[in-house]
């Protein structure tokens, strides 16, 4: 099991650092009039490389998630205790959603949306983890619950 937690961890570092590389060369490529507003999203969602991307980042969180239920934290240390009553499965999600934490305006938002080939950071947190069984497991939510996304419509790649 140990073996596998590593090479999952090793897998999903790898599918992060190609999301990087395909969003980054896809959104170069966007030409100059295409940049802003919903022509900017549009063309990017014709780009085949984009979606690479979004599908790689989507496959390292799984990877990720995957190889902390296996044990990959036992490669260097035993088991962490809990903290400030999370668990370390929790605290891998908080984690993950705190990168994207932010409190922005409406305006803001527009703009955002207006300019940036990504989406808005509360659903690039909430969009993934709703699709995890691994994240309702960690915080025992329920069917039905806004962070559970049913599983009919759940996007499962890997």
């Amino acid at each position: 099991m140990i073996a596998l937690a590593a090479a999952l961890a090793l897998v999903a570092a790898a599918l992060f650092a190609v999301a990087a590389v395909a969003q980054q060369r896809a959104a170069a490529a966007v030409p100059k009039d295409r940049v802003g507003g919903l022509r900017l999203v549009l063309t990017l969602a014709r780009r085949p490389l984009w979606w690479v991307g979004t599908l790689a980042d989507v496959g390292g969180y799984a990877a990720q998630a995957a190889a902390l239920g296996l044990g990959s934290l036992l490669l260097v240390q035993p088991r962490p205790q809990n903290i400030d009553g999370f668990t370390p499965e929790q605290r891998f999600f908080l984690a993950y959603a705190h990168n994207w934490a932010t409190n922005i305006r409406p305006e803001y938002a527009r703009f955002l949306v207006s300019q940036d080939p990504h989406p808005l950071s509360k659903f690039r947190a909430n969009g993934p983890l709703s699709n995890m069984p691994q994240f309702a497991e960690a915080f025992q939510c329920k069917v039905g619950s806004p962070m559970v996304r049913p599983e009919a419509k759940r996007c499962q790649i890997w």
